[in-house]
């Protein structure tokens, strides 16, 4: 992948946009020179077909760069990682009220709820079911009949720090069983054990119940989490599962090695597992830096707490609260943003639903923060931006691919604004330029994480995360798959992606517009070399979109509304 010390630095022709373009162009072109005396812009040419172009000046995404040069701490996000990840955090259990405890207090530490300008918030949810605590689990191979051998201990788990910790699948009942393994459903006797790689389907725990079976256990694996080095680690993974509740059958998850094991045995398994009960509500937190010129408009950065894994999502979590403090930091020192930011924790989906339900101001942007922190080099994994929905996911052609996870079924009717997804990948471009061969891309929209929230509410949203990684919602996803500086730089970007909406001024107008143009004038002419006129078409009326948000934006106008066809005549 093309980085800046090969990239071409080309001069654009004057943007080919409407009048009003032209006259908002000259409009922030004339703000730009009163205040800094202008600039030569450059644009970011990705040289090679693997990257869609910007344009960067130092306005946009450098200009919030360079105020953040300095002010994250890979160190104590490091540590935040592993003060979560030794939680198995779930929905509103004990280790998530922990993990919200302690987001609360590093919050507070920075001045959120105690100084003028950083408010601190936190909503509770009742719950219709209660938290699922997983305390202990032991799985033993005992000895055949008539033998002396003794039994043998293959997995088990004390605290929610072990190493094997999910053995137990998010909602398994306590449970103390032997019985003999098979691995076939149509062998299932009473009092048998089932044992295969099929996943816990409800399906197929309710058939071996009627079976009569006391104890179903599985080693399923998504594909994406086959060790790409080749040492086959992952056949050591335990996969993070869950069934639904209450749960029909006792359950327990384990690695691909330790099935090849089971299979092999010929003697009857133990199965023990401790879980508790605990009715809580829901705890959602928001921490806002309220904006100084629009501070009832709000961009959103949100940041799930739920799932114990060190990248997915504690990184996530330590990365925003990171941002969090950064941008305090800056509104103390007379640096507010335009725009009120607000940092959003809680469970994955439902932080996002209350965020919109309670917040006061309007949301006009919002950026999932999750998976921030996997090191290329231990995981595989790369820092990427997901895209709302647009014409490449709904066909998409190079540069764009889907990743690993899988396309999401797209109508152009869910198209949303673009303005959003350049703004992130200029702020991308403006991260990279000082950190030699960070590798990132970006991809079109798949789903899966709380930009779908904002999404269906008519928020403009992206994703930033990495993927494939070969860890992902498995039992080694622990704090040595976590890089400190790429978390630094993944949480730098989302933040600068955010505040060039937050604070979009005049000036940064051009270069966001000319952005717009190259990324159009790239898909249509793919568009037109693969002979799809109605894709460029797609294209063209996504752009207007678009620069009807950075219109708004950066001057702080709204669009004027559509005539109708009896009024314009």
């Amino acid at each position: 992948m093309k980085h800046w010390g090969a990239l071409a630095l080309v001069v654009l022709s004057a943007c080919r946009g409407t009048l009003s373009d032209e006259e908002l162009l000259r409009m922030a072109n004339a703000a730009a020179a009163a205040r800094e005396g202008g600039m030569a812009a450059q644009d970011a040419a990705a040289g090679a077909a693997d990257r869609i172009p910007v344009r960067l000046d130092d306005s946009g995404a450098v200009r919030h760069t360079k105020a953040l040069d300095g002010r994250f701490d890979a160190a104590r996000m490091l540590q935040v990682v592993a003060d979560l990840e030794g939680l198995r955090r779930e929905t509103g259990n004990d280790d998530y009220e922990r993990a919200i405890e302690l987001i609360i207090a590093r919050l507070q530490s920075h001045g959120f709820g105690t100084q003028d300008g950083l408010e601190l918030q936190v909503h509770s949810q009742a719950r219709t079911v209660p938290s699922w605590n997983a305390r202990a689990a032991r799985l033993e191979l005992l000895p055949r009949a008539g033998t002396k051998d003794t039994a043998v201990t293959l997995a088990a788990f004390q605290s929610s720090a072990d190493a094997q910790r999910l053995l137990l699948p998010t909602n398994a009942p306590s449970a103390a069983v032997e019985g003999p393994i098979v691995t076939r459903m149509e062998d299932v006797v009473p009092g048998s054990v089932l044992v295969g790689a099929e996943p816990l389907s409800t399906t197929r725990l309710e058939e071996a119940k009627a079976r009569g079976a006391v104890l179903v256990i599985a080693a399923d694996a998504a594909p994406y989490t086959i060790d790409p080095s080749g040492q086959a680690r992952h056949m050591d993974a335990i996969g993070y599962r869950s069934v639904r509740h209450p749960a029909v059958l006792p359950v327990a998850q384990v690695s691909p090695r330790m099935l090849e094991q089971l299979v092999k045995h010929t003697g009857q398994v133990r199965w023990t597992a401790e879980v508790t009960w605990t009715e809580r509500p829901l705890r959602t937190v928001i921490a806002v830096v309220v904006g100084d010129r629009y501070p009832n408009e709000e961009v959103a950065i949100a940041a799930h707490v739920q799932e114990p894994g060190a990248c997915d999502n504690a990184s996530g979590v330590a990365g925003t609260l990171e941002m969090a403090a950064a941008l305090a930091d800056l509104a103390r020192d007379g640096a507010s943003p335009a725009r009120s930011v607000a940092f959003v924790f809680g469970d994955e989906m439902d932080q996002s639903r209350v965020h919109l339900q309670t917040t006061q101001r309007r949301v006009v942007a919002a950026i999932a923060a999750d998976m921030l922190g996997e090191s290329h080099e231990r995981t595989g994994a790369v820092a990427l931006l997901e895209r709302a929905p647009d014409p490449g996911a709904l066909r998409p052609l190079p540069p764009d691919a889907h990743t690993a996870w899988g396309a999401a079924e797209v109508q152009e009717s869910q198209f949303a604004s673009g303005a959003l997804a350049v703004a992130v990948r200029q702020a991308f471009y403006a991260v990279a330029a000082s950190e030699a061969q960070w590798q990132w891309n970006e991809h079109p929209f798949e789903g899966g994480s709380d930009h779908i929230v904002y999404l269906k509410a008519g928020v403009p949203a992206v994703l930033v995360w990495h993927f494939p990684d070969w860890t992902y919602h498995t039992s080694l996803d622990r704090l040595d798959m976590v890089d400190a500086e790429e978390l630094r730089r993944s949480a730098t970007t989302v933040l600068v992606g955010a505040l060039v909406v937050a604070d979009a001024r005049a000036k940064d107008m051009e270069g966001w517009l000319r952005s717009l143009r190259l990324e159009t004038s790239e898909r249509m002419r793919r568009a037109s070399e693969a002979g799809d006129n109605d894709l460029a078409r797609l294209w063209r009326l996504h752009e207007e979109r678009a620069r009807e948000d950075v219109r708004r934006w950066c001057l702080g106008i709204e669009p004027a509304p559509a005539q109708s066809k009896e009024s314009s005549q």
